[in-house]
């Protein structure tokens, strides 16, 4: 007698598809996350506070006016 003979019909195997979804939803995270983390850097970089200083100096002959601008 053959051994498969013997052996009930087995039900085809379902196919699960939450593996696949996880990967999905982890990469999809992943990646609003470096959006997110790209732009908060970007807008950083972009606005970049600048300090103007005058100065006023003043003697018997002259006046002397001299602006500085400081950049971060």
């Amino acid at each position: 007698m053959n051994p498969d003979q013997n052996q009930a019909p087995q039900a085809p195997k379902e196919k699960s598809f939450g593996a696949t979804i996880a990967i999905i939803v982890i990469v999809i995270v992943l990646v609003l996350g470096a959006l997110y983390f790209w732009g908060g850097s970007a807008s950083n970089q972009t606005s970049v506070p600048t300090q103007t200083t005058s100065v006023t100096v003043t003697s018997t002959s002259t006046a002397t006016t001299t602006s500085t601008t400081v950049g971060q």
